[in-house]
């Protein structure tokens, strides 16, 4: 479902004039419903770690090369996704833990044996001590992508950041996306909208939940595999 299709069904819903296109700069229910929408998929974006936005990255270690900036490593890079970074080699060493608790305690972490330390700085990692060379640094991120385009010439998709089309389908649950538009345009334009906003948010923690079948898995404990050289998974807990 396209992202005009999605603002036109909220506007029948809400009982307003359904905008012919999100793009019309000297139409003002375009921009409102533009407005709207782009409110709508930044919110989201930042609920939490969707699935869908998740992507990997990763990079090489360079000689003598102590910080490797995240705009040339992923470019969409967003956020990183917890527990996630390590080292890809025969070892695959965890480096740190990266929950959101620990970074804030230090924001400086270390692989489980302590002789790899890097942290986070102007968008990049910075290595305090460095891997061996030619190590593949490999981690989990969140991408700032919300909206596909489908090229005309092949068929493949082209990931953006926001919408430019009115063809652009959302990454994210369409009907979430819709919900969002109805509570906000009666919020924008000045309604009672505390009963759709509570059914926005019950079905998006809901869609979230569905999304993960178990919570971050710490690999940063005391506790390793030392047969096999790779991190020893303590608890799983599913949610709930």
């Amino acid at each position: 479902m396209n992202i005009l299709t999605i603002a036109r069904e909220a506007a029948a819903v809400v009982s307003t004039d359904q905008p012919d296109t999100l793009f019309d700069k000297h139409n003002a229910q375009s921009q409102l419903f533009l407005s709207l929408l782009n409110d709508s998929l930044e919110s989201l974006k930042r609920f939490g770690d969707w699935q869908q936005l998740q992507k990997e990255g990763s990079f090489f270690i360079l000689d003598s090369c102590f910080v490797y900036p995240l705009d040339t490593i992923a470019p969409d890079f967003f956020s990183l996704v917890p527990d996630t970074i390590f080292i890809k080699d025969s070892q695959e060493k965890v480096i740190g833990s990266i929950s959101a608790e620990d970074f804030m305690k230090s924001k400086v972490f270390k692989t489980s044996t302590g002789d790899v330390e890097f942290y986070l700085k102007g968008n990049a990692f910075c290595f305090t001590s460095l891997p061996a060379s030619g190590s593949r640094i490999v981690f989990h991120y969140r991408s700032n992508n919300l909206v596909k385009e489908a090229k005309k010439e092949n068929g493949e998709w082209v990931y953006k950041p926001y919408p430019t089309k009115d063809t652009d389908e959302p990454l994210l649950d369409p009907y979430l996306i819709k919900l969002s538009l109805i509570w906000r345009w009666y919020k924008r334009n000045s309604f009672a909208y505390n009963e759709e906003f509570q059914e926005y948010l019950t079905e998006v923690k809901k869609a979230f939940a569905d999304g993960i079948c178990l919570k971050n898995i710490s690999l940063t404990g005391n506790q390793f595999n030392h047969c096999f050289g790779g991190p020893y998974v303590r608890v799983v807990q599913k949610n709930g």
